[in-house]
């Protein structure tokens, strides 16, 4: 017993250290292809092949070594860890539901009213439909199996919630700026107001997941934005 509690912060700092190595190797992976294959791949035809190959590839970097991470290393069942099964209760689905038509009610009316943005889809052709159709449940699913299933699960052993969602949301922001300054080149005004857009975002997803202890309401909320930013479009 002597020698488990002696060891306690050895092991808790060994778990630090793996994590951040984790982090940083991802984000070294993703960067490269945010950024040197960022143009291949976006040039692949026909269109949907793209599309399906980008979400294979977010699927193979994103979710598959968060997966083999919490089997391999932590010992645990990744759909429990991960908070893919984790049943919430019927009060805080209810609360996140009206939070969650709360927050997407604002976005759309800031979109409208402030940003001068207004429904773009009308003109879309077929094949348009149906790469967004596919492409739309693959990037909030990765996405939130990584930073709020794992990497908030993770800071939340070490730090409170807070502190810990607050870290989360810092490196969400992060790892797409790789893929903007790509697309959009060094333009400061826009890189601030995106990050704060996606800052907002994380911290909110981070509470979902916090109040229902479970992944799917941040997936949801995730999905529903990602839509309001493809549909809206400036006039």
């Amino acid at each position: 017993m002597v020698d488990a509690v002696s060891n306690a912060p050895e092991r808790r700092l060994e778990k630090r250290r793996r994590l951040a190595l984790y982090v940083i190797v991802f984000f070294g992976v993703w960067t490269i292809r945010a950024t040197v294959l960022l143009r291949f791949d976006r040039d692949l035809q026909p269109p949907i092949v793209g599309q399906i190959y980008r979400d294979a590839l977010r699927v193979l970097v994103w979710v598959v070594p968060a997966v083999l991470y919490v089997r391999r290393l932590d010992g645990r069942s990744a759909l429990e860890s991960l908070k893919l099964v984790t049943r919430p209760t019927a009060s805080a689905i209810r609360r996140a539901v009206a939070l969650i038509v709360v927050y997407v009610a604002a976005e759309i009316a800031l979109d409208s009213m402030v940003l001068g943005k207004h429904l773009g889809v009308g003109q879309w052709s077929r094949s348009q439909w149906i790469e967004f159709l596919v492409a739309l449940p693959v990037a909030p699913v990765a996405e939130e199996i990584l930073f709020r299933g794992f990497i908030l699960t993770k800071l939340r052993e070490i730090f409170p919630f807070w502190k810990a969602n607050l870290a989360t949301s810092l490196l969400f922001v992060a790892i797409h700026w790789p893929g903007w300054l790509t697309m959009n080149g060094w333009q400061p005004p826009l890189l601030m107001t995106l990050s704060a857009t996606i800052f907002v975002l994380a911290l909110f997803l981070g509470y979902l997941v916090k109040l229902t202890d479970s992944l799917w309401p941040s997936v949801v909320m995730h999905l529903l934005n990602n839509v309001v930013s493809v549909v809206m479009r400036v006039a």
